[in-house]
């Protein structure tokens, strides 16, 4: 069974390099790609050092309103990050199904989250599905720091590189108000 007990992000747990600060909140999908590849950028950026402190927002779709309510009425960062770091594992680790709520209440075992109880709030799902349209949110996973909206996509190989150079440089992109969209053949 995957542990998610000790595997949480917190900026306590992430030390700090001088000047790199990865700040904002993340809209993602339980069953993306795309946001378990970024996920496992964030992982490895906190592991060279850097100050990790981001809010991870989940976008609620017909297949993940269970897993997103429980993340919702989780209510410390610490919980939060166990729960989601389980998920991930679940679904892009062990190929469970994002929707079956088994895999949610392993999620919430593993985490160590029992007292927590897996329903669906409407409430939270509308709350957030209104944040998103808001937003402009329509890509996972996507940052958030103020202005527009910043959809992230990355390469594999960005795990193989300078972490922290790399988080400065999409900082630096969501941070631009007059770049919307840089992409590599």
């Amino acid at each position: 069974m995957f542990d998610a007990k000790h595997r949480a992000l917190t900026s306590a747990a992430c030390g700090s390099v001088a000047g790199m600060e990865f700040v904002g909140r993340i809209y993602f999908k339980f069953d993306c790609g795309d946001a378990w590849l970024f996920y496992r950028f964030v992982r490895a950026l906190a592991e060279s050092g850097a100050s990790v402190a981001l809010e991870w927002s989940p976008m609620p779709t017909p297949e993940t309103e269970l897993a997103v309510s429980v993340h919702q009425q989780l209510e410390s960062a610490d919980a939060r990050g166990r729960f989601l770091h389980a998920m991930f594992g679940l679904v892009h680790i062990e190929g469970r199904d994002v929707s079956d709520p088994a895999t949610v209440a392993t999620a919430i075992g593993s985490a160590g989250l029992d007292e927590v109880g897996p329903t669906i709030d409407r409430r939270d799902l509308d709350r957030l599905n209104a944040e998103l349209t808001d937003l402009g949110v329509t890509w996972s996973p996507s940052m958030y720091r103020h202005g527009p909206v910043t959809a992230i996509t990355l390469n594999p190989a960005i795990l193989a590189g300078d972490v922290q150079a790399s988080a400065a440089s999409i900082l630096r992109v969501a941070d631009d108000d007059g770049i919307w969209e840089l992409r590599k053949p």
